[in-house]
Order: structure tokens, then sequence, then C-alpha cells
């Protein structure tokens, strides 16, 4: 299985060495953000199934969603696991002049650069035991975390007391 996530890592850099880059400070919140993480479409790609997903709440979503990237299937994500989920659902997409006059092995350590930033980022706000690793609860908690702050975002400046 370690070896499935080293793959598809690799699969990821190769293929994102080719696209647009844009700068985003807000990494973490992307990879909470409920329309990723309950992507019925998704889901249903990553498990090879023609299974109604609509059937499942949204935190059944996100539970499968977790495991289909626990490519080991020891209940945590490690850094390579985030690394493949992020890679595969944010794409990195430079832009054009930002690649002017690289080297193709510039592009590729830009690349990852920006993903294994991504990566610590995460680890970082929602690893609460530093273990190294996140577990699915610690998943659940910075997810819960980030939809309150886009539920106070939402709420009129007025009716804030």
């Amino acid at each position: 299985m370690w070896l499935k996530a080293v793959i598809v890592s690799v699969l990821g850099l190769v293929s994102g060495a080719v696209c647009v880059f844009h700068e985003d400070h807000d990494h973490a919140s992307r990879f909470h953000d409920p329309s990723l993480v309950q992507d019925q479409e998704h889901i249903r790609q990553h498990m090879d199934t023609d299974e109604d997903l609509s059937k499942l709440s949204a935190e059944e979503l996100e539970f499968r969603l977790f495991n289909l990237h626990d490519f080991d299937n020891n209940t945590q994500l490690d850094g390579l696991e985030i690394f493949s989920a992020i890679a595969h659902a944010l794409p990195w997409t430079p832009e054009e002049e930002e690649l002017k006059g690289k080297t193709q092995l510039e592009i590729e350590e830009q690349h990852t650069n920006y993903y294994a930033d991504f990566v610590d980022e995460i680890l970082k706000t929602d690893d609460y035991n530093r273990d190294g690793y996140l577990s699915y609860t610690e998943y659940t908690l910075a997810r819960r975390r980030e939809e309150a702050k886009m539920d106070a975002r939402e709420i009129p400046e007025e009716l804030k007391s």
C-alpha cells in the first residue's frame, strides 16, 4: 500500500508540472471545503462504483473520502496521503510567465514545494497531537472549525452582536 501512495504522489508531480501556478495563502481551509469533501462524483470515481452516493449523509461522504486516501489503512493520513489528496482535488496552476526560462526540474521543484507547503500548513493547523499524522477525528475537528468560520463570515455585520 505504501508503494501505491508513492506512485500516486509521483504521478501527481509529473502531471501537475505542466499546469499553471497561482498563489494561494489559504491552503488549509481549501482542503476542508465542503464542496471538495462532499463531492459525490469525485468519490464515485475514486471508489470505481456505481453506488448511489446521494443516499449517504455528508458525514458518510466525508468518511469515505478520508478512507479513500488512507492508502495503508492505518486510519491516519500521512504527508504523502495528504499530498495525493490535495494534488488530485486542488490542481497546481502556475502562470505561464512564472515558468518562462525554467527547466523541467525547476518546474517540478516549484510544483513539489507548492504541495509540500500545503501539507505542512494542514499538519500545522490540524494535527492536534503533533504526531505527524492526520487522524479522522483531527480531520473532522478541523473541518468543523472551518465550517464555523465560513458560517461566521456569512452573517451580516448588522446581525453580529
